[in-house]
């Protein structure tokens, strides 16, 4: 029934739906813009587009967009009782008035559309994955006389087509805004937020977070990845592999939350620049908190602030009740080798080069 030149146009309304997403990276409009589309190429100028929340059934909303139709006649055409009658919803996602036999002695056309000058219409569902997205509605003028079978074939072509394109973009529209709701709303409370991605690059952070960046020493955005990778991925990467996995520690007067939202399966962590390689897209989230309290202090270090990980934290527990390495080896089943490697790396983070150093500085700490 359709010819080289229907196909034409069936792309080119196709490529022009593309076009305006290409050419709008918001993606606005999406239903004046089609309404557009199928007037220039299929000459239909008057128009409504409706939307429906993922509707399991057919029916006809009042959150329609209007184009070139009266608002008057557009009240009254949608709250007509043949809109909700049966033979619109049947089983066929297409209806044409000119189609129900005596149309032009329903109350519809008598009464609305011959006054309007409207001779017939066509309705068409939108439909993705069985739930209903949407729907058109196309009017034809008096001298256009009836909708053919010729134009409701274009239709069906377009059915698919258009639905999928809208509804992408009432997914995106929807993403957008909860995605600006979010990180408008972070900026309504006292907490920092700072995401990383692939442990080497900031992805996001909130105003809060810039502020409590500036307090802590941090000068520009670019060196946020010299304070992230000696004092909090120390931390956190003996602990990667369970995904959601919240760890808390203490710089200063600040409180750090961290959660990394990816698992992984390797055995070995030991080098987390090898590993980080081969693991596209690891997304870190780190809330900072302000301890306000611990601000008002005299300034001494706090044992959270070391950011010992949980092994070393054991071990500084231990070296702090006087127990031995041999003796701390043996209670948490590991070699004295590990427990030497263990209290080096706790002697650099407290800045100190042997145990009485550090007993010394963590016993002021905690005064």
């Amino acid at each position: 029934m359709l010819n080289v030149e229907d196909y034409k146009k069936i792309n080119q309304f196709k490529d022009t739906i593309h076009q305006y997403s290409i050419l709008d990276p918001n993606y606005n409009a999406f239903r004046r813009r089609t309404s557009v589309a199928l007037e220039d190429i299929f000459n239909y100028r008057h128009i409504l587009f409706g939307y429906l929340d993922r509707k399991k059934t057919k029916e006809i909303s009042f959150e329609v967009f209007i184009h070139n139709i009266d608002l008057e006649f557009t009240q009254k055409f949608l709250s007509s009782s043949l809109l909700n009658d049966k033979v619109i919803h049947n089983k066929s996602d297409v209806f044409v008035l000119s189609h129900m036999p005596d149309y032009k002695s329903r109350v519809i056309y008598l009464n609305l559309m011959k006054h309007e000058k409207y001779s017939d219409f066509i309705i068409f569902y939108l439909s993705v994955r069985s739930v209903y997205v949407g729907f058109i509605i196309l009017f034809k003028e008096d001298q256009q006389k009836i909708i053919t079978e010729k134009e409701v074939e274009i239709t069906k072509q377009l059915m698919g087509f258009i639905s999928v394109e809208y509804n992408n973009f009432v997914e995106c529209f929807y993403l957008k805004a909860d995605n600006s709701r979010l990180l408008s709303y972070t900026n309504y409370y006292p907490i920092g937020i700072v995401i990383m991605r692939d442990y080497k690059e900031m992805a996001y952070a909130n105003e809060i977070a810039l502020t409590y960046m500036q307090e802590l020493g941090i000068k520009e955005l670019k060196y946020f990845f010299l304070f992230f990778s000696n004092y909090i991925l120390p931390v956190i990467k003996y602990e990667m592999r369970s995904m959601g996995k919240k760890r808390i520690l203490r710089h200063k007067n600040f409180v750090f939350s961290i959660v990394t939202l990816n698992s992984f399966h390797s055995n070995d962590f030991e080098d987390i620049e090898l590993h980080a390689k081969n693991i596209p897209n690891i997304f870190t989230h780190i809330y900072i908190m302000k301890d306000e309290l611990s601000s008002m202090g005299d300034g001494q270090p706090s044992l959270n602030e070391y950011a010992f990980s949980n092994k070393e934290q054991e071990i500084v527990e231990r070296v702090i009740r006087g127990k031995s390495n041999k003796q701390i080896a043996e209670e948490m089943d590991i070699s004295i080798n590990t427990v030497r490697v263990h209290i080096n790396n706790i002697y650099k983070k407290c800045d100190v080069s042997n145990r009485t150093e550090f007993l010394f500085k963590i016993n002021n700490s905690q005064k």
